[in-house]
């Protein structure tokens, strides 16, 4: 009985000295958010939407009556963005080139104008691709490809295992799966297991220790479906401008920050003058391995 006094006053004490504590927001004009990233040879998508506070738990509201421009380096207008819905723009022609700066500028109205600039690095291709499999559902890829030594260089580079069958009536589906392990050291992201093994969609990494030399990078990829099905595995390496590097960095620290009440706050990069979000270019270096 004393036990249950004692927390009861407890409990009362406790109840007594909670106080609601209001956070005083700095009230600023919303700002256009920009969401871009694209690839040398494909079409240039873009996003608009505004900005809010940090405590705004909805979808932000898109913008949908911006103008927005394509700039070349010395930020005379080449090419202008059509706005197809949901704040999605897209940029039909031209589509960006390896080793090419491109700027952006976008309008609207109540809103500063917004400018950003961006690289589509030169394309690095893989020199080498080595397979082993790994039981009978695992397959081992061994890469390698030579770093630029004129330059700082940022990379990513995925695995996707594919397998594609016809429905009944004909129709041909094809299901994905984008995530991989590597036990590489010099990656600097993707969730650790106990045994050092790293699991992620794209893992990325800089020249940092390697320019100019040759990298190797080790990782497997599970398949599954089928057996009568279609199976391959698309291996890109991509070259990152810096300004996307840390942007893609930095988002998947954030990610990994949702939800972990002890996580330090992340502050997601942006490269976007007057405004938020990332306008960020790459250039991609693909190769398929089929399964038979």
């Amino acid at each position: 009985m004393k036990k249950l006094i004692v927390s009861f006053a407890a409990l009362v004490l406790f109840m007594a000295c909670e106080k609601e504590i209001p956070i005083k927001q700095e009230e600023k004009e919303p700002r256009i958010v920009v969401n871009s990233i694209f690839s040398a040879g494909d079409t240039i998508w873009i996003n608009l939407s505004e900005s809010r506070d940090v405590l705004y738990n909805d979808i932000l509201p898109n913008i949908e009556n911006a103008t927005a421009k394509l700039l070349d380096a010395s930020d005379n207008e080449i090419a202008s963005f059509t706005h197809v819905t949901d704040g999605n723009y897209y940029c039909a022609d031209p589509t960006p080139v390896a080793s090419t700066t491109y700027g952006l500028r976008v309008e609207a109205a109540g809103f500063k104008s917004i400018t950003a600039s961006a690289e589509t690095p030169s394309i690095i291709s893989l020199s080498s691709i080595d397979t082993t499999f790994v039981g009978i559902d695992q397959l081992e890829f061994n890469l390698s490809f030579t770093d630029d030594a004129s330059q700082d260089n940022y990379y990513g580079i995925s695995i996707v295992f594919n397998t594609a069958w016809e429905d009944e009536e004909g129709n041909l589906d094809i299901a994905q799966s984008p995530y991989f392990s590597t036990k590489e050291v010099y990656v600097i992201n993707g969730d650790p297991d106990i045994d050092g093994t790293r699991y992620a969609m794209e893992f990325f990494f800089s020249d940092n220790g390697f320019n100019g030399q040759t990298i190797n990078f080790t990782g497997r990829q599970y398949m599954w479906g089928d057996p009568e099905a279609l199976k391959f595995f698309v291996v890109g390496l991509k070259s990152l401008s810096e300004d996307l590097y840390k942007y893609k960095l930095s988002y998947s620290k954030y990610l990994d920050a949702q939800g972990d009440f002890f996580a330090e706050p992340v502050q997601v990069y942006s490269n976007i003058t007057d405004g938020f979000g990332i306008f960020g270019g790459s250039s991609t270096h693909r190769d398929t391995v089929w399964v038979e």
